[in-house]
């Protein structure tokens, strides 16, 4: 395997010290994972992290509704392959009033994304079906 150059291999040390500690003093930690680069980057410091063990922090997607079936298919065999829990959540009030990002612009981001992630961390990942419906989610 190749070495990193000195200042990316410091940069992956920091950023697995920050997870660590993280991990550390976080109540319920995710990893918010979308399937693009960034998320994917994300979770590979996860692995290396706290290789060799099974990632500790599960991974948590947001369903738009719009992701393309590659990115869903990606984001399963990713999960699956690297150990990880996967954790799918939608808003689905938002479905059933056809949220969408062409008709509804900013708000479609507010409503279908980032509502439905702060729901989803008041209600943990423990949270019954009962309860997930009850809070809108599938």
């Amino acid at each position: 395997m190749n070495r990193l150059p000195a200042h990316l291999a410091a940069l992956v040390s920091e950023a697995i010290h920050a997870l660590r500690d993280g991990l550390s003093e976080a109540r319920n930690p995710v990893v918010l994972f979308a399937g693009g680069k960034d998320s994917t980057v994300l979770a590979h410091l996860v692995l290396r992290a706290f290789f060799p063990s099974r990632p500790p922090i599960p991974l948590l997607h947001i369903d738009s509704t719009w992701e393309f079936a590659e990115i869903l298919a990606f984001r399963d065999a990713f999960a699956d392959r690297h150990g990880f829990r996967l954790s799918v959540y939608g808003n689905e009030n938002g479905r059933t009033q056809s949220i969408n990002p062409f008709d509804h612009g900013d708000l479609y981001t507010t409503i279908m994304r980032a509502e439905t992630s702060e729901r989803r961390g008041r209600l943990g990942d423990n949270g019954s079906l009962e309860q997930q419906k009850r809070e809108g989610y599938f």
